[in-house]
C-alpha cells in the first residue's frame, strides 16, 4: 500500500510539472506572436488626374512596403476642392489612423484642415505643398529657388533682355505663390527685363484657348512664359508652337520631357511624383522612430535641359523597370 501510495504522489507530481511546463510555453508563445497593429498613415492627396499624382501614390505604396505600414490614400478630383480635401481629413480622423499627410489646396487654411485631427490627437504633417503655418513639417522641393533658378535659364536664353510673363496655379496654394516670388527675386536683378503679366489661378489645368489668345493680344512682345506646372505648361506649348516663345516649368511628366527633347519647352524642374511620395513616408517613419526631429524636409529638384534630358530620361525609365 505504501509503495503504491508513493508511486501515486510521484505520478501525480509530474504531472503537475508538465502542466507549469506547458502554461509556461503557451505563455511564451502567446508573447512572441502577439503582434502590434501596423503603423496606418492616411494621405490625402490633391489630385487624382495626372501623372504626377498617380507616380507620387506609386512612391507612396512602394515605401509603405519597405517600412511595413498600411497607408489609406484618398483623393479628390481636381486640385481645387478645398472641401472634399477636409471632408477627407474628417473620414481618416475617424479612422484613427496613427498620422495624416497631406498636400493642401489652400495653405492659408491650416486650422480647417488641422481640427478633426487635432480632436483625435492624429498628428499632421505636409507634402508636396506646405500651409503658411511653419509648425507643420513640410517634404518636398524648394519652390522659391525652383522658381529663382528657372527665371534665371530663362533670362541666359533671352540674353537678359526682353518681357517675360509668368502663368501661375492658385495663389491660395503655398508652392505656387513660391516659385511665383522666386522668379520675381530674381528679375529684379535685371535692368533689361520686364514682367509683363501674371495670370494666376491655373492649378494643373489647362488654359483655356480663348485665355493664351487674351494674353498674346495683350502682351505681343513677351518672348519668354514662366509656367508653375507643367500640366498647364503643355497648352499653352500647343497654343504657341508657330512662335519664338521660350517656356519654362516645373514638373517632370512624360509629355513635358518630350516636349523638352524636341525643344518645345526650354527648361523643366524635374519634381518628381515618386519621390515626394517615396520621401514623404520615409520622413513618417523617421519621425515614428524618434530619428528626426527636423520641420522641413527638401528633396533634390535638378533643371532640365535639352543638354541633359535624354540622360535623365534613361535614369528614370531603368529605374521604373528595377520596380
Amino acid at each position: 500500500m505504501k509503495g503504491t501510495g508513493m508511486r501515486k504522489q510521484i505520478i501525480w507530481g509530474i504531472g503537475f510539472m508538465l502542466c507549469i511546463a506547458a502554461f509556461c510555453t503557451a505563455c511564451g508563445k502567446s508573447q512572441k506572436t502577439s503582434i502590434q497593429d501596423p503603423y496606418t498613415i492616411g494621405v490625402v492627396t490633391k489630385s487624382s488626374t495626372s501623372e504626377y499624382w498617380m507616380s507620387l501614390c506609386e512612391g507612396v505604396k512602394e515605401a509603405a512596403d519597405q517600412y511595413n505600414m498600411n497607408v489609406i490614400i484618398l483623393q479628390p478630383d481636381s486640385e481645387t476642392n478645398k472641401e472634399a480635401q477636409i471632408k477627407m481629413m474628417e473620414t481618416l480622423a475617424k479612422k484613427k489612423v496613427d498620422m495624416i499627410a497631406v498636400s493642401p489646396v489652400d495653405s492659408h487654411s491650416a486650422s480647417e484642415y488641422l481640427e478633426a485631427a487635432q480632436e483625435h490627437d492624429i498628428p499632421v504633417i505636409s507634402y508636396d505643398d506646405g500651409f503658411d503655418n511653419r509648425e507643420i513639417p513640410y517634404i518636398g522641393i524648394d519652390n522659391e529657388k525652383a522658381g529663382y533658378e528657372l527665371m534665371k535659364y530663362l533670362a541666359e536664353q533671352m540674353n537678359h533682355q526682353g518681357q517675360v510673363g509668368i502663368i501661375c496655379g492658385h495663389l491660395s496654394q503655398r508652392c505656387h505663390r513660391l516659385r511665383l516670388e522666386g522668379a520675381k527675386r530674381y528679375l529684379a536683378n535685371e535692368p533689361d527685363m520686364t514682367l509683363a503679366y501674371v495670370e494666376s489661378g491655373y492649378s494643373n489645368l489647362q488654359l483655356k484657348e480663348e485665355v493664351i489668345d487674351r494674353l498674346r493680344q495683350e502682351h505681343p512682345n513677351v518672348k519668354g512664359v514662366m509656367v508653375t506646372s507643367a500640366a498647364t505648361a503643355m497648352g499653352v506649348v500647343e497654343a504657341v508652337a508657330d512662335e519664338d516663345i521660350r517656356i519654362v516649368s516645373v514638373d517632370a511628366q512624360t509629355d513635358a520631357l518630350d516636349a523638352l527633347k524636341e525643344g518645345r519647352i526650354t527648361a523643366l524642374t524635374a519634381q518628381s511624383g515618386y519621390q515626394t511620395g517615396y520621401e514623404t513616408v520615409r520622413y513618417i517613419s523617421e519621425l515614428k522612430n524618434g530619428k528626426t526631429e527636423e520641420k522641413q524636409k527638401l528633396l533634390d529638384a535638378q533643371l532640365l535641359t535639352q543638354e541633359n534630358v535624354e540622360a535623365y530620361m534613361k535614369e528614370k525609365n531603368q529605374k521604373e523597370q528595377q520596380k
